[in-house]
């Protein structure tokens, strides 16, 4: 059960990706319904329980309050995504995940401004980096 309901949030994940390449905004109703998912999480996966999930979240809501405050400097719908990865998945996790998807960003743009491929005000989709680190952390970092 574990394993599934991994592969279901990657699923999830990459369809948000998608999405969110292709449009640049993300449905409201396809965006909440990976909170779906929550109570089989903590049902089912023993390193997430009430407690891991509430204190996951916490990085999803801080990203909320900075894309409010810088008026949509960080996307709505990224925080979103955040807070309900840290609400499946705990604390941990997602504080693994979310600087993979830092890192991630941060040499892919800066690879872009170097050969002129991205101007400073340029935007990019935040949640198929997420996506990748999710991947990254699943195979390589023993999220699962």
């Amino acid at each position: 059960m574990k394993i599934a309901l991994y592969i279901l949030f990657g699923i999830y994940l990459l369809i948000l990706s998608v999405e969110d390449i292709r449009s640049k905004k993300i449905h409201i109703a396809l965006l909440l319904s990976g909170a779906v998912l929550i109570p089989f999480f903590i049902f089912f996966v023993k390193e997430t329980d009430m407690w891991n999930c509430l204190l996951g979240m916490f990085p999803g809501l801080i990203l909320l309050i900075i894309s409010i405050a810088s008026k949509g400097g960080i996307g709505i719908a990224d925080a979103v995504v955040v807070f309900i990865l840290g609400a499946n998945l705990g604390i941990g996790a997602v504080v693994t995940v979310l600087s993979a998807a830092f890192i991630l960003i941060t040499i892919f743009s800066g690879g872009l401004l170097i050969f002129g491929k991205l101007k400073m005000k340029s935007t990019l989709p935040f949640i198929p980096f997420v996506f990748v680190a999710f991947l990254v952390g699943v195979f390589f970092m023993g999220i699962v």
